[in-house]
């Protein structure tokens, strides 16, 4: 027969029944090794083996020629070559003619009973337990040689000899056998000293090539070496498993970068460790396995950023930020940075700077110093400007302009007196002044005949007359519209009450129209929808109602129809409904009024699921036939069927892997992987326990110490597989309180008695045994009555008294602290009867020993607050209140019991008596005045001052000062009055006024009235134009010349002007246009009145102005902005016409 054909499950079966005959059998040839069932086994198996190098043996199913046994003569008479006979190849039993294959350096060899008479390196040994099937037979002392192996378990002799797994260096680890001189190795092996796997030192049969093959048996066992595959990242340890073709590649995987992905990738036995570390302080790291590594921020900590130049770095959004190091010197000089250590450094620069002194420019510094050029300066404070005032104090006070080199006297804005402009109905008609001498703000007329308003809205054409502003006529409030009551209100003006009458508000579409907020409001639209969805129903203002055809979506009320829409008015469809609903099981057709309707059909189909065969159709639905069968006689498999394919997945059921020393057997990746290794123990300390790959459990006889159950034998030993009993035990414990017996359960017992004993104590009399002992009976009483020897009795003397030095009492209260000495009490120290209380009186009594009398001697009650305290009582009674007044207001005054008087300072209201000062209140201590008192009178001539002792005092100047009186000039003070010192001279110059001077105004010029050339016109006068110079439009005696309009002309749609055109006159505009000398024409924004004051415009290219010919020189006249592009005129209108006439 040809092992190397056998199928794997014939070896299985083979081992299954060779273990199911030998049942309860003794003894044993192998034991079968298994690899460790889960992860954690797997680790602590690559713990131990870690440490050593793993090779490839070689490999092959036969042995080499050098190491096949001689042959060996003890062949059964009539047994050839393959027929079973003793040491032929066998896979089980039954391939031997004895019935017993039993194993031989990893393989199977036929095995024959025996007595004593196996070969050398075979035993005989015991099959069996006992009874009518106990059979001995030949069993090989290298069953396990050269078979691979984890550990010594793996290679346990049921010989008895000493097998361990050895190392055989990079190739891996193989099974041993032990040997010594007596004990030799077979041929082909060499003893040799080496060390377990374990690292004991032993003696041990190896291969003496130095490899050792996978043979059939190791197949079929799945036996493996350690290995380990070791590179850059770390090393992982694995096993070489025994296949057909020798040891299989090393299944450790190869080290790698540590990731993270709940894998331990460089095998160092830690998963994931250091993978996410992102290298933030700011961050909380951590793997999350396969989702990969979490950063969270942090919003808070301390942490470094690495700069030296921030401080107080802390966490923000995971990032570690820092406040920059300020390394401002406040010197413009430097350039201020950050040394980069944490220290500041200033460099020099050449920067602009300013050396605050006024009269240099250009200022730079340098070499840390700022320096500026010198310049002339006009002035360098405001005293320097009195030099140029001109005396008129309207137009502001001059002051050192100091914003600018050279510094020159400017008007300070702040000082120009700004007089109110004219307020109410009235402020167009008047104009403001101000008095260049005193500075005082007045108003004249202005204006006359100019438009004003009377602040009646209810006139129109209101004018100036002599500064006031007079009515002109009534206002026209009609606004022809029939929804408003009109009426004038002279607050408001015209006013338009809405009402609520009937109307008609010109729309065809609306029906009863009423007035509403002021405008006709239309009524209910008219109706008109014709119900048609076909046309689209409006009302036009004018026609009325209309219809017109639309092509909207509608229902022509067949659903069988698909699409209806509108066409001329009518409804129509494009097309007929599909009513297939795709499903084959079903009829479908349609109804008018109903729409689609779908009845069952039968007939085959299609569920969709190619693992189904035969479908129907049954009550509109496909029906599945029967499923596909897919089976693939694999019990480690799941067998299924996805899109007509048979799937088999694997399971992890439970299974049988044939070998009869495993048990407990689970699929895993569709194979059926090794169970656990059988437990053997049989209980029996009498026999060695182990399991044959094909016998199953052996049980070999051994001579151990052991126990045979009687407790009243010593040295129990096994003999032919049961314990034999020893010598008996002596059981005497010397104990006179104990009867001494021996119980085959207990052993010996010692049961104590009562019988009288003699414990040697003097101490004691009448001893009995009491529990095993003897205890003492009734003690002696020693005591003498003398508390001044100790008493006692000792166990070899007897009682014993010897004197002491305690403590005692001589029976007087007065003394204590009485000693012994000699055997007596001695006189003890006086006693002290000084309680410490002054409030008693201490004596002391033999008898009665101390007493304490109350007395009512003067005391202290220990607080500084009361004095002349009493004794009363035994106690210090308090005396009168201690008096803490220091008459300061400003101090809170207390007495503290311990530390006395305390004056806390307040914050109250005081008098700190300085006349000079207001509002005292108390600060550290002492009243503080905090406001001065206001010592102004009011009188420039008086110089104002404050003594603390009296207060304020008002002693008479002689400085510059105004008396009120317009009229007199050099005003100064004398004995603290204003009084001038000369008088005003007033002459205007003017012919038209008489000239005088009022005290509270000063100079007044009144109008001589009529007269010609003051520029007011009075009658009888025709006009006045200010002067009396001819041909300008008002001649010498105030007439009018004949004027005729030529014509007018448009500012910004004029005539061209040119380019750059000059600034023109309102008159030399008119000649502009209509030609000749301005001298001939005046204008008007009227086009039938001439008033010659209404030209100030601005206008042309470039903004040119144009003054008006008889307005205030030099003074602009206001039309709402800068740039207005339009004539202004005196009434604050914009137009854009103005109007010639011209002389004739």
């Amino acid at each position: 027969m040809d092992r190397r054909k056998l199928p794997h499950g014939a070896l299985l079966l083979g081992s299954l029944l060779a273990g199911l005959l030998l049942s309860g059998c003794a003894g044993g040839t192998s034991v079968t090794q298994s690899l460790p069932d889960g992860d954690a086994a797997l680790a602590e198996v690559t713990a131990e083996v870690s440490a050593r190098e793993v090779g490839t043996p070689e490999t092959g199913a036969e042995l080499p020629d050098s190491l096949v046994p001689p042959d060996v003569a003890e062949v059964e008479p009539g047994c050839g070559p393959g027929m079973g006979c003793f040491l032929d190849p066998c896979s089980e039993n039954p391939d031997c003619q004895s019935g017993w294959c039993v194993e031989h350096m990893g393989q199977g060899l036929c095995s024959r009973e025996c007595q004593d008479e196996c070969p050398e390196g075979w035993l005989c040994k015991q099959a069996g337990a006992g009874g009518p099937d106990v059979v001995f037979i030949c069993v090989s002392n290298y069953s396990n040689l050269c078979k691979p192996c984890l550990s010594g378990d793996s290679c346990t002799s049921v010989t008895g000899l000493k097998d361990v797994c050895v190392e055989y260096g990079p190739d891996g680890d193989f099974c041993g056998s032990a040997c010594d001189e007596a004990t030799p190795c077979p041929f082909g092996y060499l003893c040799k000293a080496t060390k377990s796997v374990e690292g004991a030192p032993v003696q041990q049969c190896m291969a003496q090539t130095g490899t050792c093959p996978c043979t059939e048996w190791s197949v079929s066992a799945a036996l493996a070496t350690a290995c380990e595959v070791e590179n850059a990242f770390g090393l992982c340890s694995g096993f070489r498993v025994c296949t057909a073709e020798g040891l299989a590649e090393c299944d450790a995987p190869a080290p790698a970068e540590e990731s993270c992905n709940d894998v331990d990738d460089d095998c160092d036995g830690s998963v994931d460790e250091d993978t996410c570390d992102d290298g933030s302080e700011c961050t909380v790291d951590s793997c999350l396995g396969e989702a990969g590594c979490k950063n969270e921020p942090l919003n808070e900590g301390e942490c470094k950023d690495g700069d030296a130049c921030t401080m107080g770095d802390h966490c923000e959004a995971g990032v570690c930020v820092g406040t920059p190091i300020l390394c401002d010197d406040k010197d413009p000089c430097t350039d201020d940075a950050c040394d980069g250590k944490g220290g500041c450094k200033y460099s020099f620069n050449q920067a602009s700077c300013d050396d605050e002194d006024p009269c240099t420019v250009a200022d730079q510094c340098g070499q840390g110093e700022c320096a500026g050029v010198k310049v002339k300066c006009d002035c360098q404070q405001n005293a320097d400007c009195k030099a140029l005032e001109d005396g008129d104090v309207c137009n502001g006070t001059l002051v050192c302009s100091l914003d600018e080199l050279p510094y020159e006297c400017e008007v300070a804005s702040t000082t120009v007196i700004d007089c109110p402009a004219p307020t109410g109905i009235d402020a167009i008609c008047q104009a403001a002044t101000c008095d260049p001498l005193t500075g005082k703000c007045g108003f004249a007329p202005d204006h006359e005949g100019f438009a004003c308003d009377d602040g009646n809205a209810c006139t129109v054409g209101d004018k100036c007359v002599q500064g006031k502003c007079e009515a002109g006529v009534s206002l026209v409030c009609k606004d022809d519209n029939p929804c408003t009551n009109d009426a004038c209100d002279p607050a408001a003006g015209c006013t338009h009450v809405p009402n609520m009458l009937l109307c008609d508000d010109g729309n065809v579409c609306t029906t009863g129209d009423t007035c509403a907020d002021g405008i006709c409001v239309g009524g209910a639209p008219l109706p008109c929808d014709d119900g048609n969805v076909c046309t689209d129903d409006s009302c036009d203002a004018k026609v009325g109602c209309l219809h017109a055809a639309n092509k909207a979506e509608c229902d022509d009320a067949n659903a069988c129809t698909l699409l209806d829409f509108c066409q001329g008015g009518k409804c129509i469809s494009s097309g007929d409904k599909n009513c297939d609903d795709g499903n084959v099981c079903t009829k479908d057709y349609c109804l008018a009024l109903k729409g689609c309707v779908s009845e069952p059909a039968s007939g085959p189909c299609s569920d969709g699921d190619a693992c189904t065969v035969g479908d129907q159709c049954s009550q509109g639905a496909c029906k599945p036939g029967a499923a596909v069968v897919c089976d693939d006689a694999n019990p480690c498999t799941d067998d299924g069927c996805k899109g007509g394919i048979c799937v088999f997945g694997p399971n992890q059921a439970a299974c049988d892997d044939g070998n009869v020393c495993t048990a407990g057997e689970a699929c895993k990746d569709g194979k059926c992987v090794l169970g656990k290794t059988v437990d053997c123990d049989d209980s029996n300390l009498c026999t060695d326990d182990s399991c044959d790959l094909l016998l199953g459990c052996l049980f070999s006889l051994n001579s151990n110490p052991c126990d045979d159950g009687n407790a009243c034998t010593l040295g129990d030993k096994c003999n032919a597989g049961a314990c034999k009993a020893g010598l008996t035990a002596s059981c005497d414990d010397k104990n006179p309180c104990t009867d001494d017996t021996c119980d085959p359960a207990g052993g010996c017992q010692h049961t104590p008695n009562t019988q009288p004993c003699n414990d040697g104590n003097l101490c004691t009399s009448g001893d009995t045994c009491a529990a095993g002992k003897c205890v003492g009976g009734e003690t002696p009483d020693c005591g003498d009555g003398n508390p001044c020897t100790d008493d006692w009795c000792d166990a070899g003397k007897g009682c014993q008294h010897k004197a002491n030095q305690n403590p005692c009492d001589d029976g007087n209260e007065c003394t204590h602290k009485e000693l012994c000495a000699d055997g007596k009490c001695q006189p003890g120290t006086p006693a002290e009867c000084d309680d410490g209380n002054v409030c008693t009186t201490d004596s002391c009594a033999p008898a009665t020993g101390c007493s304490y009398a109350p007395n009512t001697e003067p005391c202290d009650d220990k607080n500084v607050c009361t004095q002349d305290d009493v004794c009363g009582g035994g106690a210090c009674n308090p005396g009168a209140p201690k008096g803490c007044e220091d008459g300061n207001p400003c101090t809170n005054d207390l007495c503290h019991p311990q530390a006395g008087c305390v004056y806390q300072n307040n914050t109250n209201p005081c008098d700190d008596a300085n006349a000079c000062t207001t509002i005292g209140v108390c600060a550290g201590g002492i009243c503080a005045g905090s406001v001065p008192p206001n010592c102004d009178d009011g009188n420039l001539c008086t110089d104002d001052t404050c003594i603390p002792a009296t207060g304020c005092t008002h002693a008479p100047n002689s400085v510059a000062c105004n008396d009120g009186n317009a009229c007199t000039t050099g005003d100064k003070c004398f004995a603290g009055e204003c009084k001038g010192t000369g008088g005003l001279t007033c002459n205007d110059g003017v012919v038209c006024t008489t000239d005088s001077c009022d005290p509270d105004k000063g100079c007044v010029y009144t109008p001589i009235v009529p007269c010609c050339s003051n520029g007011i016109v009075e009658p009888p006068e025709q006009c006045d134009d200010g002067n009396v110079t001819p041909g300008d439009g008002c001649e010498a005696n105030c007439t009018k010349p004949q004027w005729v309009k030529v014509g007018s002309y448009n500012v910004i749609s004029g005539p061209a002007w040119g380019s750059n055109p000059p600034c023109y006159t309102g008159r030399e505009a008119c000649a502009k246009v209509f030609g000749g000398s301005a001298s001939q024409y005046q204008g008007s924004t009227d086009a039938n009145t001439i008033n010659n004051k209404a030209h100030h415009s601005i206008w042309g290219i470039g903004g040119c102005t144009v003054y008006a010919d008889d307005y205030k020189k030099n003074t602009y006249y206001n039309c709402g902005g800068s740039n207005c592009s339009s004539s202004a005129y005196v009434n604050d209108n914009c137009s854009a016409t103005n109007y010639c006439w011209k002389l004739q």
